[in-house]
């Protein structure tokens, strides 16, 4: 029932917010919004009594409820002309401060209860003095000579906190000084202005105010810096009513980020973690990817309140408040948040334009301008839209100068709002709603931005194997299955005795396409771990399954395998170590992969040191290095084919059986003696001392270009970690290396991958795909979420070329050291490859590659590595044709 509570209080909660943000703008207010507020305030704090039920919860909530009525009753009895409207936005905020803060720490929740009654009585106090009297125009050296000096301080003798002084103590008492100087600079600025904008008063104001923001420079309290110097910037501009001044500051402030990136090794850092998060995560990036991993995996609608982690995130309760926000209350509570906090603006910029008085508008609209500045740095840092600054959310961050300094702030507005509301000059009003534009344009594009992000980006940051959140998941979500392209459970859920357990029906077979989930993930439990813990179930279907207590059944993952292609590869291969791929040529759809040694994935905690220690968690497939034999005369073939275009045809040469290349003699197979031979019978029969005699008109760059263009050096897309193949062949290299090259030999390595990767192109008339292991995401009934696409590669050859190998394959099958492929009745095409892989001749890796057809059929691309066995013809090639004879004489035809 707790677990129901919450998961339908989500959505109450987002309707609350919703129907509060649409009154804002409707602009009905009063009663009804702050029935919202309480509604609001108590099922937040009813979620964290469930989650949490200890008494002190329930005091600390009667505590607020009695603070905010009281600041609500107090303002209406002392103050009947204050803006009720914004005593409402003020309560909310503060409401939605408490439950996310009391969320994470109860300690810092309380401490920041006590910051805020403080900071009440400093707006109820604030304006009855404001309201009387014009004396505070009067005070503009004393504001200077303050804020000078309390900033100069925090340089002198200032605490460091992360990279920036930010603090200054008097005993036990620490607070910023920055966020009451802030108070102190608006009157600064306005008492300038207020009489004259001449360029010589403007020029005087913008020098003196650049002595506090160069203070906070100097302290490295850059995010503060920036809030002065937009505030700097709208004052003068709206003061004078001249566009050109806002267009100067724009460009100054260009300047000065410029300048900052390269003086301040942190404004380095934070925009290097705003470009590029995820390239380093564990440092620079770690703090916006956490905040990301957190919005991300809240998605739309939260995790709901008490089921995230936000203790994840970095300095979470002050810099990314907001973060915390929509990881466990969603991303549309954020947005509507995101509004509140705009709407507030709009209501301090509308009672400036009301106000009477010259210098108290231009208080009002600086005050506001900061509000709003520190808004939209601290969300916009949050969510990636900007670089973050180290600023906070206010009313809602933790944190006492922010919070007094914030409600003073209000308070100032409230009190100065009082007076008598007149016609603004025309000329000076379309300034104000010139600044009210470009906020709402900045705000839209953060909450399109943020939807953007949810909607489309989250799922590379919830996917990332750094975030943790996953966990949080598994209190309600059970782990989704794999499947293969036919149905067949690969890996399940089930539970023993109240406990989760994860089952793999077919044990080994299918090892290193599942992997394994105890003991970290690997494969394609690690690849897809929060697919398997997100449930596309209606949610009608979820909320049911939570009443009753199960948890939701999460999404299943399909993948490209056929069962019994897979078993007939992996019995094929038998005992012996080694890889086997194949591929369906069209779509790169993996049909089939075996690497062994393999392991039994539902023994990983009985046999965890013999399969940690031993190598049957290493994929061959994608991960194996090989050198790849005969196989490569394909590369050697088309780098002679393309150094010798017009006379290719005309090559003939004389085999004897051996070749004499500097102080080493080469052989081929057997010491056998070819005779006369072609460049087609050279590759056919696999003559080795013909293709060392090919090298010597083989242009060098030519063959790096082709291996290049046919995949070595080239990761390809995969689910799984993989290799690239290697080639380093220079015309610099001994003769002896050369030549050994040229036969597949030397230097070279290839990964089983690679290779069907590109006998799939071959056989797919030049046009490569990429390998395909997964088709989709579907839900546990099977409706489908994600339906993935095959994607093209770039593989650069001519149609030409083409036809040449698919017949020289095909030649190498007829006549060539090919294997048994009597009795077929499908086309095949195809090498063998005997590597020697150490100084004993009978430890070589046998190999196959080639692909085969049948009309009415797909094409499927096959590559095949036997270790230390024999030739390719005896050892690879046999498996090779147990599975062609399975795909086309037993299933897969096409209807």
């Amino acid at each position: 029932m707790t677990i129901l509570i919450i998961e339908a209080s989500k959505y109450i909660l987002m309707f609350f917010y919703l129907i509060y943000i649409l009154g804002a703008f409707l602009r009905f207010s009063g009663g009804s919004q702050k029935v919202l507020i309480y509604l609001i305030h108590a099922l937040g704090f009813t979620n964290l009594y469930l989650n949490n039920p200890n008494v002190k919860i329930i005091g600390f909530y009667l505590m607020q409820v009695i603070a905010i009525s009281s600041l609500f009753l107090l303002f209406r009895i002392i103050y009947p002309k204050s803006n009720k409207e914004l005593l409402n936005h003020i309560g909310l905020l503060l409401v939605t401060g408490f439950i996310i803060l009391t969320r994470i720490s109860f300690e810092k929740s309380f401490r920041q209860f006590l910051f805020v009654l403080a900071g009440m009585v400093c707006m109820l106090i604030l304006p009855a003095f404001l309201k009387k009297g014009a004396i505070f125009r009067k005070f503009t050296w004393v504001y200077y000579v303050i804020g000078v000096v309390m900033l100069g301080l925090v340089v002198l003798i200032g605490s460091t906190s992360y990279g920036a002084k930010l603090e200054l103590s008097i005993g036990s008492l620490s607070f910023q000084p920055s966020e009451f100087v802030k108070i102190i600079y608006v009157f600064f600025m306005a008492s300038m202005l207020y009489k004259t904008t001449s360029v010589k008063q403007i020029i005087k104001t913008v020098a003196l105010s650049g002595v506090f923001i160069l203070l906070l420079v100097a302290s490295k309290d850059l995010g503060s810096a920036l809030i002065y110097t937009m505030a700097l910037m709208i004052v003068v501009y709206v003061s004078s009513a001249k566009v050109r001044y806002l267009f100067l500051g724009t460009g100054l402030m260009a300047v000065a980020s410029i300048v900052g990136y390269f003086a301040f090794s942190h404004v380095r850092t934070r925009v290097f973690a705003w470009l590029k998060p995820l390239d380093d995560i564990e440092n620079k990036g770690y703090q916006i990817c956490q905040s990301l991993f957190g919005i991300g995996t809240g998605g739309w609608f939260g995790m709901g309140i008490g089921q995230g982690i936000p203790s994840k995130i970095p300095v979470v309760e002050k810099d990314f408040v907001f973060s915390a926000i929509v990881e466990e209350q969603g991303a549309i509570v954020g947005i509507c948040i995101i509004l509140l906090c705009f709407s507030t603006f709009w209501l301090l910029l509308r009672l400036a334009i009301g106000m009477k008085d010259e210098f108290y508008k231009l208080v009002s609209l600086g005050l506001a301008t900061i509000y709003v500045t520190q808004v939209f740095l601290t969300i916009g840092g949050a969510i990636k839209f900007i670089p973050s600054t180290g600023v906070t959310l206010p009313l809602v961050s933790y944190g006492g100068s922010s919070m007094v300094s914030t409600l003073i702030l209000f308070g100032i507005i409230q009190g100065l709002s009082m007076g008598k509301i007149i016609k603004e000059e025309k000329r000076k009003t379309k300034a104000y709603y010139g600044i009210f534009y470009i906020f709402l344009a900045s705000f839209l594009a953060m909450v399109g931005y943020l939807s953007y992000f949810v909607g489309f980006k989250s799922k590379e940051f919830t996917n990332n194997e750094y975030n943790t959140l996953w966990m949080a998941y598994e209190k309600e979500i059970n782990r989704g299955s794999i499947l293969t392209s036919d149905g067949n459970v690969m890996a399940k859920t089930s539970y023993e005795n109240g406990k989760m357990i994860r089952i793999y029906p077919y044990e080994n077979l299918y090892s290193h396409w599942t992997g394994y989930s105890d003991r970290g993930k690997v494969s394609l439990e690690k690849k897809f771990n929060f697919e398997l813990l997100q449930s596309d179930l209606p949610e009608l279907d979820q909320i049911i399954s939570k009443l009753f207590g199960d948890k939701v059944q999460g999404n299943q993952v399909v993948t490209t395998v056929d069962t019994k292609l897979q078993q007939i590869a992996y019995d094929a291969l038998g005992d012996y170590k080694g890889a086997v791929v194949v591929m369906e040529a069209s779509t790169g759809k993996v049909l089939a992969m075996i690497s062994k040694p393999d392991y039994d994935p539902n023994q990983i905690n009985e046999d965890w040191e013999e399969i940690h220690n031993g190598d049957g968690l290493f994929n061959r497939v994608t991960q194996g290095l090989y050198t790849p034999g005969s196989t490569f005369k394909l590369y050697t073939l088309l780098a002679y084919i393309r150094s010798n275009e017009n006379s290719y045809q005309d090559y003939s040469y004389v085999c004897t059986g051996s070749i004499v290349v500097g102080d080493k003699i080469i052989h081929c197979a057997g010491n056998k003696a070819h005779g006369i031979v072609d460049l087609e019978t050279s590759f056919a029969l696999s003559c080795n001392t013909s293709f060392v005699n090919m090298m010597q008109y083989v242009d060098i760059e030519i063959l790096q270009k082709t291996c290049q263009e046919l995949l070595f050096q080239q990761t390809l897309t995969t689910d799984f970690e993989s290799n690239q193949g290697k080639f380093s062949l220079s015309k610099d290299d001994a003769i002896g290396v050369i030549a050994d090259t040229a036969f597949g030999q030397g230097k070279t390595l290839v990964t089983p991958l690679q290779m069907v990767t590109l006998m799939a192109a071959i056989a797919n008339e030049g046009q490569g795909v990429s390998p395909m292991f997964i088709q989709g995401i579907e839900t546990s009934k099977g409706n489908v979420v994600e339906r993935y696409e095959s994607q093209l590669l770039d593989i650069d050859l001519s149609q030409e070329e083409v036809k040449i190998l698919q017949n020289y394959l095909r030649k190498a099958i007829e006549i060539g050291p090919s294997g048994n492929w009597k009795g077929v009745n499908y086309d095949i095409y195809g090498k063998t490859g005997t590597a020697q892989i150490t100084s004993d001749l009978y430890k070589t890796n046998a190999w196959f590659i080639g692909f085969a057809s049948l009309e009415g059929y797909e094409n499927i691309a096959i590559a095949v590595v036997v270790e230390e066995s024999g030739s390719g013809a005896n050892f690879a090639a046999p498996i090779a044709r147990k599975i062609f004879d399975a795909y086309f004489n037993e299933k897969f035809a096409l209807e």
